[in-house]
């Protein structure tokens, strides 16, 4: 591990400056992040699938599909953009204009999303941070990614899941082992965004709904 880091410190483009956030932290707060995301993210389809079927126990299995194959196309792309659209909310409106530099998860941590000049975060920030990177490049971290996918697949008819959750999984190890391996602890995303993670104060006045 030490001589893989003593390599990577030579690459001038990773940030070697040791983060004030743990990884307990980190770890935390995207775990809740990662369950209440995918709650907002698939509750269209769900509500789809229920009020369609009737059917509360499988609702593990509903996807763009099965709903495609009960309702038609037009109505599982609704609901497949309708959970799109809370996604985005969840991870891109909350931490800019509900509480600052935090999801849900985040805020429970007392942690944030900041820049890295110390400027104030902004909607491009994040749209670059959580969309860009999250979304569409580590497309495997988010219940989102694997939505947008399968619209992606359902709308054009051909089988794109396959191909970009492959491209995904790559990207979100190296993402990964960036993380692990350099004490800035920054992936993918913060790069892209020129962001990092910092440690707040628990009773922060933007913090209040």
């Amino acid at each position: 591990m030490n001589n893989v880091y003593f390599k990577l410190k030579f690459l001038t483009f990773l940030d070697h400056e040791e983060s004030e956030v743990s990884s307990g932290k980190r770890i935390a707060a995207y775990l809740i992040d990662w369950f209440l995301g995918a709650l907002m993210t698939l509750l269209p389809l769900c509500l789809m699938w229920t009020m369609a079927t009737g059917d509360t126990a499988n609702m593990n299995q509903v996807s763009v599909f099965t709903l495609n194959t009960i309702l038609g196309k037009p109505q599982a792309l609704l609901a497949g953009l309708a959970g799109l659209l809370l996604c985005l909310w969840y991870y891109v409106y909350v931490p800019w204009k509900v509480t600052p530099g935090q999801t849900p998860g985040k805020r429970t941590m007392n942690i944030a999303i900041a820049r890295k000049d110390g400027q104030q975060l902004t909607l491009k920030d994040l749209l670059i941070r959580q969309v860009v990177g999250l979304l569409l490049l580590e497309g495997m971290l988010l219940t989102g990614s694997t939505l947008l996918r399968d619209v992606i697949s359902l709308a054009s008819g051909l089988n794109f899941t396959g191909i970009l959750s492959m491209s995904g999984m790559i990207i979100t190890i190296v993402s990964v082992l960036m993380a692990l391996l350099v004490p800035s602890r920054r992936m993918l995303h913060d790069y892209l965004a020129k962001t990092h993670l910092v440690p707040v104060e628990s009773d922060r006045e933007d913090q209040q709904i």
